[in-house]
């Protein structure tokens, strides 16, 4: 009987010292792909081109622009719904969204997902769906979906 008030005991104590809410947060992203798609984005050095740009968010709802970028600049910034994104900012987004996950300390988050889908010609993020994983009810919660369509190159 001793034995087991030990070892229920000694259970009881590595549970809780694992049990600790100061962990990092977990984070679900495949960053070789990434990496293999903006290299390859980046060296066809594409500079003159079109697309549309949707983006759905907790905080903003739904929005579309169709992006114009010529030599590497965004045209027509102040008729955009929401910020003017190169494919290189979108890039950039991602992987601050990732490592901003990566990093986060905040007790109510214990987790980060990104799902990226590349276009298979031109290597950049078609679709991205991003969310935040709580340990509690969160009402709205951090995530957004993204994709990148009708691109073409000028």
């Amino acid at each position: 009987m001793k034995k087991m008030f030990l070892l229920t005991s000694l259970i009881t104590v590595c549970t809780a010292m694992t049990c600790d809410d100061d962990h990092d947060a977990f984070v679900k992203f495949d960053n070789a792909q990434f990496d293999k798609n903006r290299v390859l984005w980046e060296n066809a050095n594409i500079r003159n081109y079109t697309y549309v740009l949707s983006y759905f968010s907790s905080a903003t709802g739904p929005r579309k622009d169709t992006i114009e970028v010529v030599n590497g600049v965004v045209q027509n910034r102040e008729k955009m719904h929401f910020y003017p994104y190169t494919i290189n900012d979108v890039f950039k987004k991602i992987k601050d969204d990732v490592n901003e996950g990566y990093n986060e300390k905040r007790s109510e988050v214990y987790g980060v997902t990104m799902n990226v889908t590349y276009d298979n010609q031109y290597h950049f993020p078609k679709e991205v769906n991003y969310s935040v994983s709580y340990k509690t009810n969160v009402v709205g919660g951090a995530y957004y979906d993204l994709s990148v369509s009708n691109f073409q190159v000028k």
